[in-house]
């Protein structure tokens, strides 16, 4: 039985599934503006919890959330830091803090693999366009391994895919930096120097 070449759909026939993606990230953009938190703000209460999930042995991806201020104002964004009176939120590529007083509160999205299946679950595998979208989704997200998963998945039934191919081959190679750089941290913490034991005590010395 043969199979037909795959080629590119064309971009008329492309799934609406394209459509409500780009849709989800302009709203994403525009949700993230970078303006400065207001101030002034009157320290009130937060009307929800605000503890983050408890991080999953192998989760991957950033932490994704949607912080509401006191003024109303609703803000999509990637937690980067949890501080005791701030938390700072990762806005377009800008790390922005905000102050915990001025926050109503804190409602954290599904973890990015839990999406991403989801998402996929909805995408013909021959839909290649479709797919590297999600790629970038990933990437977006940081979520490294996915994406390079879902690359390795395109490039075995579309293998001279020119857009998969770049990106899994940059992919690849940050992990692989990042792998370098952790044997290396790993292996300058094994041969660091210990402290040296104290001394054993001497025989009590005895007075006449």
């Amino acid at each position: 039985m043969t199979t037909a070449p795959l080629h590119p759909a064309p971009r008329s026939a492309i799934r609406p599934l394209i459509a409500c993606t780009l849709f989800a990230v302009g709203m994403l953009a525009f949700a993230v503006s970078t303006d400065p938190e207001p101030t002034g703000t009157p320290q009130v209460p937060m009307g929800a919890d605000t503890t983050e999930p408890a991080e999953q042995p192998h989760a991957e991806g950033l932490l994704e959330c949607v912080v509401t201020l006191n003024t109303g104002r609703r803000i999509t964004g990637f937690l980067i830091e949890s501080l005791d009176d701030a938390i700072v939120l990762r806005l377009e590529g800008i790390d922005t803090t905000y102050r915990r007083k001025n926050i109503k509160s804190v409602e954290f999205l599904r973890p990015v693999a839990e999406r991403y299946k989801d998402l996929r679950d909805q995408i013909e595998d021959s839909d290649i366009e479709t797919r590297l979208i999600l790629v970038e989704w990933l990437r977006t997200r940081e979520a490294y391994r996915l994406a390079l998963d879902e690359l390795e998945s395109i490039l075995e039934i579309a293998p001279d895919y020119p857009e998969a191919k770049t990106l899994h081959t940059w992919i690849k190679a940050y992990l692989d930096l990042e792998a370098k750089s952790k044997a290396r941290e790993t292996r300058d913490t094994d041969h660091a120097p210990k402290p040296s034991p104290e001394p054993a005590p001497g025989p009590p010395v005895l007075s006449d």
